[in-house]
């Protein structure tokens, strides 16, 4: 006989993107150091902000900057680092 547990769905996993990441995994994902993106930041070409004392990069800018780079490779302007 089939107990109610017995048809209860499987765990689900479900993957959350992240709105925001740390300077170290902003670099991961962009292939730089964390100093590059210090400098970038820095430079006001990516954006950051705080929440306490940590530096975070919005997923949207990481990709804004990617999109304006490739706009300028494609142009044939010089990479900005």
């Amino acid at each position: 006989m089939l107990k109610a547990a017995d048809l209860a769905e499987p765990n689900i996993v479900v993957a959350v993107e992240p709105v925001s990441v740390s300077v170290s995994d902003a670099g991961a994902i962009l292939g730089v150091s964390s100093r590059t993106i210090e400098t970038l930041v820095a430079r006001g070409t990516l954006e950051s902000f705080r929440i306490g004392n940590r530096r975070l990069i919005a997923v949207e800018d990481i990709r804004d900057y990617v999109a304006r780079q490739r706009t300028l490779t494609r142009k044939g302007s010089p990479d900005e680092n």
